[in-house]
């Protein structure tokens, strides 16, 4: 039985204690909410980085695979030193063996500072039967492609005809570091030119 002029409800300290209790059990949603969202995103920047690289992989193995020539007309020509680093390869055309006219498939870093960011593009050299120096005798006209940023200059290695020297004769050593903002991913695999005789 109540009492005439008796209350009920919450007194002032149980507000504050309930009030405290609901404030720790939100922080702890709101902490692991954010530490989910960080971990989604640096998923998907890893997730991004490497399909870049895998793309950039893909792209490099058709072009070296199908590149064309011989010992005295070869059909892979490195770029080093003080012009853009760069890795050109012949592709066939419609008459493959008479290798005049052939087209060149480039790639270059646009960058040769070592602060700066390394983009690897690939493009086609304008005129086509030109090998060129740096990317920007590429052909305006054909797009260029922004295919990875790597962490630095060195992504291929081109074999010599001594055996057993890695990568070996007809071999292209290609090591993408690829890197990001958040993070960074590597992909290496050595390459024959399966149409270049030696």
């Amino acid at each position: 039985m109540k009492k005439i002029g008796q209350k009920s409800g919450l007194t002032l300290v149980e507000l504050i204690v309930a009030s405290m209790l609901i404030a720790i059990v939100l922080l702890g949603v709101v902490a692991f909410n954010l530490s989910l969202t960080q971990i989604q995103d640096d998923s998907f920047n890893q997730s991004t980085l490497s399909i870049q690289a895998s793309t950039a992989m893909n792209y490099l193995e058709d072009d070296i695979s199908m590149a064309i020539g011989n010992n005295s007309n070869p059909g892979v020509t490195t770029r080093t030193g003080s012009i853009t680093p760069g890795l050109c390869l012949r592709q066939p055309d419609a008459t493959p063996l008479t290798m005049v006219d052939n087209l060149w498939i480039c790639y270059f870093l646009d960058n040769l500072t070592a602060t700066a960011d390394h983009n690897l593009k690939r493009c086609v050299p304008s005129p086509i039967n030109n090998i060129p120096d740096r990317i920007s005798e590429c052909d305006t006209n054909d797009p260029i492609t922004n295919l990875v940023k790597l962490q630095d200059g060195n992504f291929f290695t081109v074999g010599d005809d001594i055996p057993f020297t890695p990568p070996g004769p007809g071999l292209i050593k290609i090591t993408l570091n690829a890197q990001d903002g958040t993070g960074s991913y590597s992909m290496t695999t050595d390459i024959g030119m399966k149409n270049h005789s030696f």
